[in-house]
């Protein structure tokens, strides 16, 4: 995963000069169909949206050599009977349950199937934000 512009500003600001960042005491995750860009198109609106994460220590610990790993599994519940959903290939971390600014997006390694599933699992340390 890599950091978005809106976020990139933001943290620099913060560091030279600027005004203070905030962080949120929660984000989002989402999941994309596609390269969801640095505009965080192509979400798939699964039926719970996007999964709050609380932003604290035991989600996130401390970032070791320009990365943080996610350690919290994610749950995106479940689209049993219904085979249109299309593959995530991407996901991302928002400030923001709907609409808000996109903080980080990477691709999965592997496509996850959303399509007629129990549940839709992401799991802990799958998710590594990176400072590229």
């Amino acid at each position: 995963m890599s950091m978005s512009n809106y976020q990139e500003n933001k943290i620099l600001d913060h560091v030279y000069g600027g005004p203070d960042f905030t962080r949120p005491a929660t984000l989002y995750v989402s999941l994309h169909s596609a390269n969801p860009g640095d505009t965080g198109v192509n979400e798939i609106l699964l039926p719970i949206g996007r999964k709050p994460v609380t932003n604290n220590s035991t989600n996130f610990p401390a970032a070791s050599g320009g990365s943080k790993s996610m350690m919290l599994m994610l749950d995106f519940g479940s689209t049993v009977g219904n085979n249109s959903w299309p593959l995530a290939t991407h996901l991302c971390i928002w400030d923001a349950s709907t609409g808000g600014n996109l903080l980080d997006c990477g691709a999965f390694t592997t496509p996850l199937a959303t399509a007629d599933r129990l549940n839709i699992i992401v799991n802990a340390a799958a998710v590594v934000i990176t400072r590229d």
